[in-house]
């Protein structure tokens, strides 16, 4: 008997979790006890190991926990979905080199450079979300000196005499560290008194694989071409001389980083399987690390490596977790890592809420066999039994089983839900302790929608896609023969004839049913959490914000969460949060367009950076009634848009003169940089500069340097006019 399965779910599975209410008619105990086994409710279980003194233990762990993880993938296959990848990261050793800078012509080196003492004057920084809490860049500054990424360069100015001091060379390092031709791209950079902290990738690394069954063997690590994430530190102060410290070679792809207090921390992400399916373990500088279980079913390694900018030490600690897609650091020593729930979960509840009503609508035969392979861990085959028996059926019976189990489902109200996972962490300099994990319902759309409200509460908003499953059977067809004619030619002494026969008209019916498993979306909705970091519980919440839109940016002030959702206008909501336990919406605004960006000017004003209509639109809102906001002045630029949509890093706001400089690019190819001079009640065209490739703006005392991949130019602010050219390549 065959059996097609169209499986329309299979892409969504990849991204959806799925949420089942209790049945009204519970399983046996047994079937109960392989449910809460599988994987665990309790989230905030997880073993700790230490990977340098008990590697055994470690990989007994990982082995008994992958054959959940090959049980989820063959769900998956089932249903039609990709396999959940298994593919793994890890680092080298090698030693430093020093000579890895561009010369500077000698002329520009008989500068006293950057280590001279100066005045202080005004600067602007990186735009973050924490004040004190500094975030990767592309461009990083102080009073006296500019660094810039650009490709495989980070070029050094000297913001005293408007040129550049020196080049750093990324791929000459990494060349030198594996003894090939590599390119080596920053992918950010944290500043720290004279210490540049560059993060970097290179496009490709032959590392050693460290599976723990052979390091237990004492086997040779085997070869494998995997990214890498390198983490450089150079003394910048002497700008024309600078020198590299220290470099640590992390596995995983880059996550993000944060500094705080003189400690960067850098957050890498890679999986905890091979290709092949054997545990490895992450190296940082070739070592391991301490390893803590904290998933029931871990699918990748989370490293986090703490650095002392002062004496450059590090600490390094890996946790066996699901994957990390956002990450904020308060100034009380929080470290919130945030991620969808992981893909097995969804293979196995999905096929677990399947079952369970299946099982109670079949014949007894036919459920205690489905029982029997649920109760020896093979969710798969269950699935596989349960699809075939539907199959095995004339299209009536089937197309009523079907329903059954469709209806059955949304009286469970067992549904496809988004979801998000919080790792948390203290982080204590080089001291790093797995807190706990707690989740919601919902996707976050970025790091504004999470924000920590003192040392124990935290806020989260989501939005939230809810869907129904459903198993629709199509009618086999029927396929019906042409016409045909049979000729016969018979030959006797050299003399033939032919003779034709009508073949009977044959019809021949197709016995395979088409199964297609599907989602039927309900409207998406917003919801907004308070979370008790003590005890990793939902303090209150409100749910069911602006059905059918979605949210576009978030911005916590005092005790006033600012949250905009769009589809057609943009509603601003005004929640109070003075009470943690009861959430109130004090208010909303709507104006056309939406702000995919919010930054607090003065306590009561708020800069909204949006789109309406194909125009870029920069708003000023009064906030100080929240029940009663207004939009008091708005720019609106046609047929432009800017990076700063998509990277607030690339606003630049410099309050000793009211400014606030943005790249901008048009649709009829001018680019360039927008500045916006504001006031409490105004926003104003205060300059526009042409520049191709904007990438970032820089305020130092009274001069602006706007920077592309190609130049940088000098204007003093007040005259706005151009002092000085700097090329950069």
């Amino acid at each position: 008997m065959l059996l097609v399965i169209v499986a329309s779910i299979g892409y969504l599975l990849l991204s959806l979790p799925i949420g089942v209410a209790p049945t009204k008619q519970l399983p046996s105990a047994t079937t109960r006890n392989y449910i809460t086994s599988a994987i665990t409710d309790n989230i905030q279980s997880y073993i700790t190991i230490n990977a340098s003194s008990d590697l055994q233990k470690l990989l007994g762990v990982l082995k008994e926990r992958k054959s959940l993880l090959d049980e989820a993938n063959a769900v998956l296959s089932v249903l039609g979905a990709p396999y959940i990848p298994t593919t793994i990261v890890v680092g080298i050793i090698a030693p430093l080199r020093t000579d890895i800078l561009t010369a500077v012509p000698a002329t520009l080196s008989a500068s006293t450079g950057y280590g001279a003492e100066q005045a202080q004057v005004p600067v602007s920084r990186t735009n973050v979300q924490v004040e004190g809490v500094d975030e990767p860049d592309i461009v990083k500054n102080s009073d006296r000196f500019i660094a810039v990424a650009v490709g495989e360069k980070i070029y050094i100015i000297d913001a005293t005499s408007n040129r550049v001091a020196s080049i750093l060379n990324q791929s000459s390092i990494v060349s030198f560290l594996t003894g090939k031709p590599l390119h080596v791209y920053a992918q950010g950079m944290l500043l720290y008194n004279n210490k540049l902290v560059i993060i970097a990738r290179p496009s490709r690394v032959v590392t050693p694989e460290l599976r723990i069954s052979a390091l237990l063997l004492g086997s040779m690590p085997m070869p494998l071409e995997s990214p890498q994430t390198l983490i450089i530190v150079v003394d910048v102060s002497d700008i024309y001389s600078p020198k590299p410290l220290k470099i640590i070679n992390v596995s995983g792809l880059y996550v993000d980083a944060r500094l705080s207090n003189g400690y960067a921390y850098i957050v890498t992400s890679s999986p905890v399987y091979s290709p092949d399916g054997e545990p490895v373990i992450p190296l940082v500088n070739g070592v391991f690390t301490t390893t803590f279980i904290v998933d029931r079913v871990p699918e990748v390694y989370t490293t986090i490596v703490a650095l002392d900018l002062q004496n450059l030490e590090y600490r390094a600690y890996s946790y066996a977790s699901s994957s990390a897609t956002r990450i904020y650091l308060s100034r009380s020593g929080n470290l919130y890592i945030a991620s969808p729930t992981p893909r097995y979960e969804q293979a196995l509840n999905i096929s677990r809420a399947m079952l369970e009503i299946a099982t109670n609508l079949l014949p007894s035969n036919v459920s205690a066999k489905i029982r029997e392979l649920m109760m020896n861990n093979s969710l798969s085959k269950a699935v596989t039994e349960l699809f075939n028996y539907i199959a095995s059926l004339d299209y009536e019976n089937a197309t009523r089983i079907a329903k059954a189990i469709t209806n059955a489902l949304k009286e469970m109200n067992a549904s496809v839900v988004d979801e998000t996972r919080f790792y948390v962490y203290k982080v204590n300099g080089l001291d790093i302790v797995f807190r706990g994990v707690f989740k919601v319902s919902g996707s976050l759309l970025d790091q504004f929608c999470m924000e920590e409200m003192g040392s124990n509460l935290f806020i989260v908003a989501t939005t939230e896609r809810r869907a129904s499953i459903g198993i629709d059977v199509v009618k086999p067809p029927t396929i019906i023969s042409e016409q045909r004619t049979l000729t016969i030619i018979i030959c006797n002494a050299g003399e033939c004839k032919s003779i034709y026969l009508q073949a009977p008209r044959a019809e021949s019916v197709s016995r395979m049913l088409l199964l297609f498993p599907h989602l039927v979306f309900e409207e998406s909705s917003n919801n907004v959490y308070i979370i008790n970091v003590s005890s990793m519980s939902i303090t209150s919440s409100l749910k069911g914000l602006a059905k059918g839109e979605r949210i576009f940016a978030a911005r916590l002030i005092r005790n006033v969460f600012f949250l905009v959702t769009a589809r057609e206008v943009d509603p601003l909501y005004a929640i109070d949060v003075s009470d943690p336990r009861n959430p109130k919406i004090l208010g909303f605004l709507k104006t056309p367009g939406f702000s995919e960006y919010l930054h607090p000017l003065y306590e009561d004003r708020l800069l909204g950076i949006g789109a309406e209509t194909g125009k870029l639109k920069i708003s000023l809102f009064n906030v100080s009634d929240p029940t009663k906001m207004s939009e008091i002045a708005v720019i609106k630029i046609l047929d432009a848009w800017s990076p700063a949509l998509s990277d607030y890093h690339a606003v630049t706001v410099y309050p000793e003169k009211r400014l606030v400089i943005i790249p901008l690019n048009t649709w009829w190819l001018r680019q360039g940089f927008l500045v916006v001079n504001y006031t409490r009640n105004s926003l104003d065209l205060y300059h526009f500069i042409d520049q191709e490739n904007p990438l970032r703006a820089v305020c130092i005392g009274n001069k602006l340097y706007t920077i592309s991949q190609s130049r940088v130019l000098v204007i003093d602010i007040d005259s706005r006019s151009v002092e000085a050219e700097i090329k950069l390549g």
